[in-house]
C-alpha cells in the first residue's frame, strides 16, 4: 500500500474546563496508507472524534493541541488557517456524524455539493453544477439532476448521508474520514453506504479513517484496527487478528458486548392463558397524512395487525419510512389513527376521549429514541422520573420521593444523579432515566422506540440487559421498535417486519429470524452486518 499518507504521532488534546484541563487524547500514534481503511473503535469519551477533528483544524478554541499530524509531508498542526483551508476538502475531507446538521439547510443540496468545486477548482458554475450532478449519480443517488434542487429536509437521513460523501469525493482527496457514517441508518441503507465506502477505497485509492462504535461495521469494512480507551491506544492491529484474538481486556469487554445476530439463546415463550386479554391488539390499523402543497394524502400504515400477550417482547422492525414509528405512537395515542383498532387490555384507545385516555395511559410506558429531547432539560432527574406520579396524583409526596429512589435504583443510577440535570449525564444514563420515568405507574404494557440506537456498545449492552431483567421481574408487555436486529434477535420472543407501512412476515423470533419466509426479510438479515470479519466477508459475498 506504500507509505502512511496521513500519520499521527505524539498526538495530545486538551479542553480547558472550569475545573482546569482535562485530557482527552494522551500521546497517540497511528496512521493510514493509500487504499487502506484504517477503524478507529472506542466507547463516547475515549478521544475518536477529537482526534480525527484534530486533523481538519476543526476543534473548538478551548481545546489545547501537540503532537503532529502529517498529511503528505505537511504537518497539519503547524499550517496556518489560510492554508489549512486549501487543504479541507482538497487532500483531505471528512464525512460528519449527523448529515442533517452538517448540511445548510438554507442552500440546495448542488449548490454545497459545487461549492468545494468552486473554491477548489477552477470551474464555472455551470461546470460545477454538472459535476455535482455526476457526483450523486457516483454515490447512488437517483434522479441526481432532480435532487440538484432539493434541500436536506426534503431527502431521507440516508440520501443526506450519500450527498455528505459526495461533497467529501468531490475534490479526489487523498484521505477520507467518516466519523460514524452509518450510525442510526437502516441496514440496507447502511449495507449500501458501505458498499460505496469501498468501492472509493477499491477504485479510487482512497485512505479512510472510519470512527464508529459498531463492530459490525468494523468487521464489513475495515483492514486494521485502533482501539481507543480514555484517550489513550490500548490494541491496534489486522482486524481478523484483533476481532479472533484480542490482546487486551478492554477490546475482549468491547467484543464480548456486541450482540451477534443468530448467536442469541433460546427462548422460552410463555403459553398464553386463556382468561387473559392480549395486553395490545392492532387490526387494520391505517394512518394517512395530508400531502404537502395539494398533494394527496400519504398513507404510512396500511391495515397493520398484530397482537402482544401480557409479559410477551415483540419486536417491530423495518427500515426508515416502514410505519413502525407510527404504530408506536398509534398504541400510546400521541398519534391518531385514520381507521382500526387498537386494544390495551381490552380497552379500545382509538377514539377515547382525553380523560378516560389518560387512564389508559397510566397502564402505558414510553421510552423515545432520544432521551435529550424526550427529558424537560429545565427539570432535574427525580423531576422527571416523577413527572408521571405527578400528573397521575399517585401518593403523597413522600411517596413519590421514596417510589423515585426505587426506580433510580432499579435502573442503577446513584442516588446522586436524582438532582443533576439531563445535560450532565452521559446518553446511557439519560436513557436510564427515560425507562425509569417509563417504568414509574408501572405499566403493564411498555413501547420502547430505538432505545439503543446511538449509544456506544458496552453502553447499549447494559441497558439491554437491564431492560430484559425489569421484563422478566416486572412481567410487562413491550412493544420493541428497532431497526437493529440483532438487538431484536437478543430481545424478543416474537417479530413483526413491516416494509412501506405494511406487514410483510411475522412469527417467532425463530421463524422470522433464523428461516424467514419473505424475500424481504431475507435482505434485511442479509444486510444486517456482523461482528466477525471472514462471516462478515461470507454474508456479503453471498448477498
Amino acid at each position: 500500500m506504500g507509505e502512511r499518507v496521513l500519520e499521527f504521532t505524539g498526538l495530545e488534546i486538551g479542553f480547558a474546563t472550569a475545573q482546569g484541563v482535562t485530557e482527552a487524547v494522551k500521546g497517540i500514534s497511528f496512521g493510514v496508507r493509500p487504499g487502506e481503511v484504517v477503524a478507529v473503535v472506542g466507547e463516547s469519551g475515549s478521544g475518536k472524534s477529537a482526534t480525527s477533528l484534530s486533523a481538519l483544524g476543526l476543534l473548538p478554541s478551548t481545546a489545547t493541541v501537540d503532537g503532529s499530524v502529517v498529511l503528505a509531508g505537511d504537518d497539519l498542526l503547524k499550517l496556518s488557517e489560510k492554508d489549512l483551508r486549501a487543504r479541507r476538502g482538497d487532500d483531505i475531507a471528512m464525512v460528519f456524524q449527523e448529515p442533517m446538521t452538517a448540511l445548510n439547510p438554507l442552500r440546495t443540496i448542488g449548490w454545497q455539493v459545487a461549492e468545494a468545486l468552486l473554491l477548489h477548482r477552477e470551474l464555472s458554475t455551470a461546470d460545477a453544477r454538472a459535476r455535482a450532478e455526476e457526483l450523486l449519480a457516483l454515490v447512488g443517488i437517483d434522479e441526481p439532476g432532480r435532487r440538484l434542487d432539493q434541500y436536506p429536509h426534503e431527502l431521507s437521513g440516508g440520501l443526506r448521508q450519500r450527498v455528505m460523501i459526495a461533497m467529501a469525493l468531490s475534490c479526489e482527496p487523498k484521505v477520507l474520514i467518516a466519523d460514524e457514517p452509518t450510525t442510526a441508518l437502516d441496514v440496507t441503507v447502511q449495507a449500501e453506504i458501505l458498499d460505496l465506502l469501498r468501492r472509493m477505497r477499491d477504485e479510487l485509492g482512497t485512505a479512510i479513517v472510519l470512527i464508529t462504535h459498531s463492530m459490525g461495521v468494523v468487521a464489513d469494512l475495515a483492514d486494521r484496527v485502533v482501539v481507543l480507551y480514555r484517550g489513550e491506544i490500548v490494541e491496534e492491529g489486522d482486524v481478523r487478528r484483533v476481532f479472533a484474538e484480542p490482546s487486551h481486556d478492554y477490546t475482549r469487554r468491547l467484543l464480548a458486548a456486541v450482540p451477534h445476530l443468530g448467536r442469541a439463546p433460546a427462548r422460552v415463550v410463555e403459553a398464553k392463558r386463556a382468561d387473559e386479554p392480549p395486553a395490545l391488539v392492532v387490526r387494520d390499523l391505517v394512518v394517512d397524512f395530508a400531502g404537502r402543497r395539494g398533494a394527496g394524502k400519504f398513507r404510512a400504515v396500511d391495515e397493520v395487525s398484530f397482537e402482544i400477550a401480557p409479559r410477551e417482547v415483540l419486536g417491530l422492525v423495518g427500515e426508515s419510512g416502514s410505519g413502525k414509528t407510527t404504530v408506536g405512537r398509534c398504541a400510546v395515542r400521541l398519534q391518531k389513527p385514520s381507521s382500526g383498532r387498537i386494544e390495551v387490555f381490552g380497552t379500545d384507545v382509538a377514539g377515547l376521549p382525553p380523560r378516560r385516555l389518560r387512564e389508559v395511559r397510566k397502564r402505558i410506558g414510553m421510552v423515545f429514541q432520544d432521551p435529550a429531547s424526550s427529558l424537560d432539560p429545565r427539570m432535574t432527574v427525580g423531576e422527571c422520573v416523577a413527572e408521571p406520579l405527578v400528573l397521575g396524583k399517585s401518593g403523597s409526596r413522600a411517596a413519590r420521593e421514596a417510589r423515585v429512589a426505587e426506580l433510580l435504583d432499579s435502573v442503577r443510577l446513584e442516588k446522586a444523579h436524582r438532582d443533576r440535570y439531563p445535560h450532565e449525564l452521559s446518553g446511557g444514563q439519560r436513557q436510564r432515566v427515560s425507562l425509569a420515568r417509563a417504568l414509574a405507574m408501572d405499566p403493564a404494557l411498555l413501547v420502547a422506540d430505538e432505545p439503543t440506537s446511538a449509544l456506544d456498545v458496552s453502553v447499549q449492552a447494559a441497558v439491554l440487559d437491564l431492560l430484559g431483567q425489569l421484563q422478566r421481574e416486572l412481567g410487562f408487555a413491550c412493544l420493541f421498535i428497532s431497526h437493529d436486529l440483532a438487538v431484536i434477535d437478543q430481545l424478543a420472543d416474537r417479530v413483526v417486519v413491516m416494509r412501506k407501512g405494511k406487514v410483510v412476515e411475522q412469527g417467532t423470533r425463530d421463524e422470522v429470524l433464523r428461516t424467514p419466509k419473505e424475500d424481504y426479510t431475507r435482505r434485511l438479515l442479509a444486510s444486517a452486518p456482523v461482528p466477525d470479519p471472514v462471516e462478515q466477508r461470507a454474508r456479503r459475498e453471498s448477498r
